[in-house]
């Protein structure tokens, strides 16, 4: 998934990343810089962190890394299924396996959950899932007016 279309920190960002710590995170994010995010997941760890939110970190470094069976693995261990973050992981690493109807019913769940709460960043985010979905399909057209709602 392009940066354009989802950013990591929309995937695995903690609820409670705050402060210039989590500008550093959000920057390894966006830069795709998988030393700095294991370094601030370590740190993140030490502090307590909440561990489903770093689970999420550690399954982004995997697929970064392009080890989507071990991002799997750790996104089904997490368990955490019940916010837009979770399921949006979950689509990704589904869409990065190649299972794109999976990865489409992961992003509509976290749209609707997103929209439900009243979550902007969530919706644009889960809008921005559904499109990449949408263009591993070969649905480009669907996947173009996502894009424009989001």
């Amino acid at each position: 998934v392009e940066e354009a279309e989802l950013a990591p920190a929309d995937l695995a960002e903690p609820e409670d990343a705050r402060g210039p710590d989590a500008r550093v995170l959000r920057q390894a994010l966006r830069d795709h810089d998988v030393a700095a995010i294991e370094r601030w997941v370590d740190q993140a760890t030490l502090a307590g962190a909440d561990l489903a939110s770093i689970a999420r970190l550690r399954a982004v470094i995997d697929l970064l890394r392009g080890d989507f069976a071990n991002a799997e693995a750790r996104i089904a261990r997490a368990g955490d299924e019940a916010g837009p973050k979770p399921l949006l992981a979950q689509a990704m690493v589904a869409l990065g396996a190649g299972r794109s109807a999976d990865a489409v019913r992961f992003a509509l769940r976290a749209l609707a959950l997103s929209i439900r709460r009243g979550d902007a960043r969530g919706t644009s985010a889960a809008y921005h899932a559904l499109a990449a979905c949408y263009r591993a399909e070969r649905r480009h057209e669907d996947a173009e007016a996502l894009m424009r709602i989001a």
